[in-house]
């Protein structure tokens, strides 16, 4: 006996099932989603319409296998469709995420390049701060230097200055007795210059009468002060000690 056949106008007659009247509202809610979202294109509301459209292809094929209808099993033609638009959506919206990925790599390497200048700017600030270091370690060496050199050349002057006033008063001693005979001499500084009558309490050698008559303690410091040698300053040596003193001091 040949298949039965049916005209593609005329609708497949099946005895009323649950199922079956759950497909039949399943289409009417189909209609309706797909003018929204293929003929609308409501993104809004897209994807609450996508899952009404799966429950009506659920109900669409349960309802095709209870009734035996095998062309129900194929898919329609609005769900190829909903199908390659989702697949470009998907497609572009990895498109879209590569590219901004590539954006952000892009701007990630900027930075990072950035930062890498921005160590290099800092390690030449660095070499600079220990090349300004060195040179005020340098400074600092030289003015330790120099003001070595003053402190000498100060030194150098007062010993000028006490040498200077050491002639001067011994050479106004060796001529006070051709001036006038009662004339007293000048006080010598000592050769650090100090004064041996005002800073030591020594007595004012005026005459070779006070010379003669000093103690041994103030011969000694008078000796020291002057920086000349010491002999015995006792018995036979005392008297060639004290003319040491007087012709050092310009008395004759």
């Amino acid at each position: 006996m040949p298949a039965p056949t049916r005209d593609a106008a005329t609708p497949l007659q099946h005895r009323p099932t649950p199922k079956r009247d759950a497909f039949i509202q399943a289409k009417r809610v189909e209609h309706s989603a797909i003018g929204h979202v293929v003929t609308k294109n409501d993104e809004l509301n897209r994807e609450s319409y996508w899952n009404a459209l799966k429950n009506v292809e659920q109900a669409r094929v349960e309802a095709a296998i209870e009734a035996g209808d095998e062309d129900l099993t194929t898919a329609p033609p609005w769900a190829l469709a909903m199908q390659r638009m989702f697949t470009e959506e998907i497609r572009g919206l990895k498109a879209t995420m590569a590219t901004e990925i590539a954006g952000v790599r892009t701007e990630i390497a900027g930075v990072k390049t950035e930062i890498a200048g921005l160590k290099t700017g800092i390690a030449g600030i660095n070499n600079r701060l220990t090349g300004l270091g060195e040179t005020i370690s340098d400074v600092e060496h030289s003015v330790e230097e120099l003001s070595a050199q003053v402190e000498d050349l100060g030194n150098t002057l007062r010993a000028v200055q006490v040498d200077v006033r050491q002639a001067s008063a011994i050479n106004i001693n060796r001529h006070v007795k051709i001036a006038t005979p009662t004339s007293q001499w000048v006080i010598v500084p000592f050769s650090n210059g100090s004064d041996p009558v005002r800073d030591h309490d020594l007595p004012h050698l005026t005459t070779q009468e006070v010379v003669e008559q000093l103690s041994v303690e103030h011969l000694k410091k008078y000796l020291d002060g002057y920086g000349l040698a010491i002999g015995s300053l006792r018995g036979r040596g005392a008297p060639q000690t004290k003319d040491t003193l007087i012709r050092f001091i310009g008395g004759c």
